[in-house]
């Protein structure tokens, strides 16, 4: 149903048909641009599945991690280039300047794609881990 329209073809409305009007198309919009559930599901599933790869991130990519600094991505980088990369992403905790809760923390955002070559011997690599019990 259109609105009426006088003679020289402009609106011939009321006030509150006018509103009646704007209400509608007001609705009308906010139905078609309301995003569904299922496009919330699909954005979050996309952000669980993608992983930032510890071996090759550069510094900037690092420091888009919550809570990384700069002296922690740097520390990242130099322990990566010195070990020829991390095995796991656990590994990461062996770096100066990373707590145990704070690797716990964005294990799950981060993983280890490229490993590099490590150019340390095994008995190299096992002197650098830190001390960690049997029964761990």
């Amino acid at each position: 149903m259109k609105p009426p329209r006088n003679i020289n073809g402009a609106f011939n409305v009321r006030p509150l048909e006018l509103a009646a009007w704007l209400s509608i198309a007001t609705l009308a919009a906010a139905v078609l641009l309301i995003p569904r559930a299922s496009d919330f599901h699909a954005a979050s599933s996309m952000s669980e599945t993608w992983r930032m790869d510890l071996n090759a991130a550069p510094i900037e990519e690092l420091m888009t991690l919550p809570g990384m600094t700069s002296r922690r991505a740097k520390a990242i980088v130099t322990a990566r280039e010195k070990r020829g990369g991390f095995e796991h992403a656990a590994d990461i905790a062996s770096v100066p300047g990373m707590t145990n809760d704070y690797v716990k923390r964005i294990e799950s955002m981060v993983e280890t794609r490229h490993v590099v070559n490590n150019p340390l011997s095994p008995r190299e690599r096992a002197d650098e881990q830190p001390y960690r019990s049997r029964g761990e």
